[in-house]
């Protein structure tokens, strides 16, 4: 019983993250629903559901019809509803699927695939700028004189948003040199991806893994210096070096006369909190996003790439279902920060489990006021739902 439901887990967590296999053939996205739909019989059969699971699910569907009803209102106003629709419901599939693997005590298992996939996607990148793109991935466009690829997690920024988080888990669930190899390779692709959010994150996630392991001034120059030679070993040998360098530069605004110049990381992370939020708010009207507009408030995360979209995944709530719904989350994740808050000085001596998991939270409430579609991309959504399922069940305990 338990080695099926470990496989069918298994199973469930790739075919999230190789969710872009969708796009090689449309079977796919059967094969993930039947594989979906045999762990969540088995989970019930060996776990059952709790009262608070019910509430939750239900919750979230009421959420789900509500979205739904008001994408029908405005389908005639800007386009087809379908797409959108199809893609936000991947918000009650990632839940359900993190509920089972937390319930079941398997986030060791997904944050170690989680570490493996992320090595994949930054090979991606290196296969793309070698051998050219990948058709059935996202679109490229450009910075800093380069071509920006898109990874096997999806879109352009997807990336830059989960590269430090798993930094964080190759870290902590492997040893000696798979732990080197992984962090060097998925710090490379940062480099290379050419995004902002990449470089933030890698640093990020560094800082917060010395002050949970209250690591040494020393201890995380020699560690830092160890992937950065590796990384830098492995762009010169791919002929990717000068990309990095020139991205790196340009993502900071800092690039030579020579080369174009990006806006910088900080003028980046103020237009997402403030420009850009407010050209949504002036397109729209307060009137209409205090009770939101369905998927089409999604904008390019959802499939409307013509309509402005907000950069911002507290701000995807108003514009999606309303001000009343945003408020309430905030609230929830609100407590949830202030509950972490309150075990934070445990964390060090903590199980794997808690130090990663909760560390990735805070990574993703942070990482939300600078990126679109992190509650139902499906790769971003289940870590997020992960994480916060898990910090929502944590007890003070180690």
């Amino acid at each position: 019983m338990t080695k099926v439901y470990n496989v069918l887990i298994s199973l469930l967590i790739w075919s999230f993250f190789l969710h872009l296999l969708r796009n090689v053939n449309s079977a796919y996205v059967a094969i993930q629903g039947i594989i979906f739909l045999a762990t969540c019989t088995w989970f019930y059969v060996s776990y059952k559901l709790t009262k608070s699971d019910v509430i939750a699910i239900a919750t979230l569907c009421c959420v789900f019809f509500y979205v739904l009803l008001l994408s029908v209102i405005y389908n005639d106003d800007y386009g087809g509803a379908a797409l959108g629709i199809f893609r936000f419901s991947s918000l009650i599939m990632a839940f359900l699927s993190a509920l089972m693997i937390v319930r079941s005590d398997k986030v060791d298992v997904f944050w170690m695939v989680f570490s493996q996939f992320m090595a994949l996607c930054a090979l991606s990148l290196y296969f793309q700028f070698i051998f050219g793109p990948i058709d059935w991935f996202a679109e490229s466009s450009e910075r800093a004189g380069f071509s920006r690829y898109a990874s096997l997690a999806g879109s352009l920024t997807v990336y830059g948003v989960i590269c430090g988080m798993a930094i964080i888990s190759s870290y902590f669930y492997f040893q000696g040199w798979k732990r080197i190899l992984l962090i060097s390779i998925i710090v490379s692709g940062g480099f290379i991806s050419l995004q902002k959010a990449a470089i933030a994150n890698i640093f990020i996630a560094a800082v917060g893994i010395a002050i949970i392991e209250k690591v040494s001034f020393r201890q995380l120059f020699k560690i830092g210096l160890i992937v950065l030679v590796i990384g830098a070993v492995v762009l010169w040998s791919t002929g990717l070096y000068d990309i990095a360098e020139v991205g790196f530069k340009s993502s900071l605004g800092a690039a030579g006369e020579d080369v174009q110049s990006d806006v910088s990381l900080l003028q980046s992370a103020f237009d997402r909190i403030i420009e850009l939020p407010g050209i949504v708010f002036d397109f729209y009207g307060l009137n209409r996003l205090f009770w939101g507009m369905g998927v089409f408030g999604g904008s390019g995360s959802l499939g409307y790439p013509d309509l402005p979209m907000m950069h911002n995944a507290y701000f995807d709530i108003i514009s999606i279902a309303g001000l009343p719904l945003f408020s309430a989350l905030l609230i929830y994740f609100i407590t949830l920060i202030y509950k972490v808050t309150c075990y934070f000085d445990t964390l060090n001596s903590a199980d794997v489990d808690r130090k990663t998991t909760v560390l990735i939270f805070l990574m993703s409430m942070l990482n939300m006021l600078f990126a679109s579609g992190n509650f139902f991309q499906p790769v971003i959504a289940i870590i997020l739902w992960v994480s916060v399922i898990y910090v929502a069940r944590m007890r003070n305990r180690t």
